[in-house]
Parts: C-alpha cells; sequence; structure tokens
C-alpha cells in the first residue's frame, strides 16, 4: 500500500523547490493515505480523481479532502 500512496502523492502537480512545512504536509499526506488505503474500500483510482478535482477547488485542496476521508474511517 506504501507504493500507492508515493504514486498518488507523486500525481500532485509539482511546484517550486519543496519549502520544509510543506515536505511535513506532504509526509503527513502520505500517511493519511496509506491509513486511508489499508482501511477503507476507496481505491487508488478514485483518490487519484479526489485529487485532481481538488485542484480546482480553491477552498479545500486535497490535503484536506484525506484528512475529512481518514476522520471518517476513525469514526
Amino acid at each position: 500500500m506504501e507504493m500507492e500512496a508515493d504514486n498518488i502523492l507523486l500525481a500532485q502537480e509539482d511546484t517550486n523547490a519543496f519549502l520544509h512545512p510543506k515536505l511535513s504536509r506532504e509526509m503527513e499526506n502520505k500517511k493519511k493515505l496509506e491509513f486511508i488505503l489499508q482501511n477503507s474500500d476507496i481505491s487508488q483510482a478514485i483518490v487519484i480523481k479526489a485529487q485532481h478535482l481538488s485542484n480546482k477547488n480553491p477552498y479545500h485542496g486535497f490535503g484536506h479532502q484525506i484528512g475529512v476521508a481518514e476522520s471518517a474511517i476513525h469514526i
């Protein structure tokens, strides 16, 4: 499952060099993705589609979406 989370994160649009806070967020997002993929029926394809849609949403980014999904699974 770790490879799947890596692939999803690689699908994100690349920006300039990583800053430490951004790197920290991406590491947190990777952990959340691993948890989601291991503990739910959500497929990698669905997560990638959600990621692409979130790029168009100015209010809720991909990090927010996976945080909500992780919380829902915990509940």
